[in-house]
């Protein structure tokens, strides 16, 4: 693996527009801006990469449904965040393999030794779009010989179609009035991926879902039933909704997307779990829900944050803590793992999980060594010939 210096396209801020992205550009905390879409360099994988990186990928995403079912099946979510009042929803819809689209790893590697997993997202992932289309569409202009690890957008197509029977006649995709772009943008982007399946859709905020005491039904602003809804909402914040108690008492009244389950596999404490369940994994950090337990280094991660909101990292050099919301905890301690840097760009690797299945990457780099709101989003490729069609096809019909 390795990074390289790339022109960026004559006119790239517009293409990128173009393919739906329009926060191509970031302000900083400090004052001034920064490209969010990076194509001034592209990371270079051999296939090889890839094919460990998909098989590390399938093989934790396995171990993370394993460990779901484990925490069900004692009961035990209460220490990762999650009130028991919920577990036996929860076991509902996983018992009953409610449909699933997606979930995101996040890697530290580079190519050498093993790639250790900081944590996974398997609820409200983002950065979809620049994964799934924005960076295709670049190596479509600059390297259209070369591959690149990405199927995501066929393989949501391919999963809303083998879901349609499940899903009823329609598919509500939602998000919040007060989410940021990114979020809205990620719903929107499924939602054309479900169209493209040949669903019909209906777009809507969550404020818009309401619950008809009647129908004992969860219905839009036209008081029709919600059959399946994806919502670009986590499920931490539907337990403290005002809808609790209608969740716990009918959680599949509605076919949500992601189910209920997933929750499991984006509280921090997961981690905590894989660790006790499968120590000593190659792929795994150890961690821990109650302290360091005596690591030199480490770095303290709330259960529901994001982009590195409220980390706490201790190592030999210097302790520090990120500003942002979540404070006051409750914490996962994870091993320190430093990400690999390339030239001072320190980076991580987001693995996508489409239909359980792995599906491709998007890299991020920061300048500093947690992933923030500043990070940058950076296209790869393969340095090898691209797959044709009937190749692609036939790897998808395999896989």
């Amino acid at each position: 693996m390795r990074r390289e210096p790339r022109t960026p396209r004559p006119g790239w801020e517009r293409k990128v527009v173009e393919s739906g992205l329009p926060f191509h550009t970031v302000a900083l905390p400090g004052g001034g801006t920064r490209p969010y879409w990076n194509e001034s360099a592209a990371y270079v994988l051999t296939s090889a990469e890839v094919e460990y990186l998909e098989d590390v990928t399938e093989e934790l995403h396995g171990m993370c449904v394993a460990a779901a079912r484990h925490i069900l099946d004692r009961g035990d979510t209460a220490r990762l965040g999650i009130h028991p009042d919920w577990v036996e929803p929860m076991r509902e819809t996983l018992q009953d393999d409610a449909p699933s689209i997606y979930g995101r790893f996040d890697f530290a590697w580079d190519g050498t030794g093993d790639a250790k997993m900081y944590e996974y997202n398997g609820d409200v992932p983002a950065a979809l779009l620049e994964a799934a289309v924005v960076q295709w569409e670049w190596i479509e202009d600059v390297h259209p010989e070369r591959d690149q690890f990405n199927t995501i957008h066929e393989r949501l197509v391919k999963a809303w179609q083998e879901l349609t029977p499940r899903l009823g006649h329609q598919v509500h995709f939602a998000h919040s009035a007060d989410e940021p772009d990114e979020d809205i943008i990620t719903a929107a982007y499924l939602r054309d991926t479900a169209t493209e399946a040949g669903l019909a859709t209906v777009g809507l905020t969550m404020e818009d879902v309401g619950w008809h005491t009647g129908l004992e039904r969860f219905v839009d602003v036209d008081d029709a039933p919600i059959d399946s809804c994806f919502k670009m909402y986590p499920w931490d914040w539907a337990f403290e909704s005002g809808y609790a108690e209608q969740l716990r008492r009918a959680p599949q009244s509605t076919r949500w997307l992601e189910p209920m389950w997933k929750a499991l596999l984006s509280t921090k404490g997961l981690l905590a779990v894989l660790w006790e369940m499968y120590p000593g994994h190659p792929n795994l950090l150890p961690s821990s829900l109650d302290g360091p337990h005596g690591l030199d280094e480490w770095v303290a991660k709330p259960l529901w944050g994001w982009e590195g909101a409220s980390i706490k990292v201790h190592t030999h050099e210097r302790s520090f803590e990120q500003a942002g919301p979540f404070g006051d905890g409750p914490y996962l301690w994870q091993q320190w793992h430093r990400p690999p840097s390339f030239d001072g760009n320190h980076m991580v690797i987001g693995s996508w999980v489409i239909g359980g299945r792995p599906a491709g990457i998007g890299i991020r780099e920061s300048d500093g060594v947690v992933t923030d709101g500043t990070a940058r989003f950076v296209p790869h490729l393969i340095d090898a010939p691209r797959s044709s069609p009937e190749q692609v096809a036939e790897w998808l019909r395999d896989h």
